[in-house]
């Protein structure tokens, strides 16, 4: 029962929220609470009245396999993190989202120094220094903002244009006559963005293996692009409740915008501080 322990003291007792921020991880509907607690290590997991699945399986999970199932993309983990966790808490704490934040950065910031370096063809050791790490960390902060605000105000858009097409619409999961109001929302919450895309981000730290050894640049950055993209569509998907094809849409839109930015930056950023021997 360890587990079911630390995993309702991670959720803060959101689970017993009577004020509706909780969700069903399945159908996206509103409920007032995902459990009942009988006695000491002792709950029922309670289920979703408009889809008849368990609400939230993953309260009584340990957190290692929520965190397993949020690394192979599940869409049910994402939302119970984001939804019942994130959200529902009254205060999340912070310490785990800096450190998320900060780690990201840090990985992203080494991809763009060694993206650098592969466009000057030296060595990546010549352009590691405190100054142009510094520098990295500064272009990594200012290429994620960038990307949030393009897949945020690009979002809507491509929904609407989606929108015409017959075969796009809604997910159809659950029951039709109660589908959750965020499905016919067009503009989807600027925290459920944020936090569906700093959920994805764990393929940044494919970036760390290029501080120890020595490895093919090109095959892996292309690699961490490929699985950033899908990762990033699969989350934002999940958490938004949102078809795929505006996800994919927003998401690309970003993508785009951000490598001809890094391209740029990184072109500056090895030209200040590489020094012809």
């Amino acid at each position: 029962m360890g587990g079911v322990d630390g995993a309702l003291a991670g959720a803060g007792g959101a689970g017993r929220a009577g004020d509706g921020r909780v969700v069903c991880v399945t159908c996206g509907a509103r409920r007032e609470q995902l459990y009942r607690v009988h006695s000491p290590g002792s709950i029922e997991v309670l289920k979703c009245g408009a889809c008849g699945a368990v609400a939230d399986p993953y309260v009584e999970c340990d957190p290692l396999l929520v965190l397993l199932d949020v690394l192979l993309l599940k869409p049910q983990a994402h939302r119970h993190v984001v939804h019942n966790l994130i959200l529902a808490s009254p205060l999340p704490s912070l310490r785990p989202l800096c450190l998320s934040m900060a780690m990201i950065l840090l990985c992203h910031a080494t991809l763009l120094v060694f993206r650098a370096a592969q466009g000057l063809r030296v060595d990546p050791a010549d352009l590691i220094s405190l100054p142009i790490m510094a520098q990295g960390v500064a272009v990594s902060l200012l290429s994620k903002l960038l990307f949030l605000a393009l897949v945020f105000f690009s979002l809507p858009a491509a929904r609407h244009l989606l929108s015409w097409l017959p075969a796009i619409g809604p997910p159809h999961t659950g029951s039709t006559q109660e589908r959750p109001q965020k499905h016919r929302r067009l503009v989807v919450p600027f925290p459920c963005v944020f936090y569906s895309l700093l959920l994805s981000s764990p393929p940044e730290c494919l970036a760390l293996p290029l501080l120890i050894w020595k490895y093919e640049w090109g095959m892996l950055f292309l690699s961490v692009q490929v699985l950033l993209f899908v990762s990033h569509i699969a989350s934002l998907q999940a958490v938004s409740f949102i078809p795929w094809p505006a996800a994919a849409a927003s998401i690309a839109c970003g993508h785009v915008a951000i490598q001809a930015f890094e391209s740029r930056a990184c072109a500056m950023l090895a030209q200040s501080y590489w020094v012809p021997r």
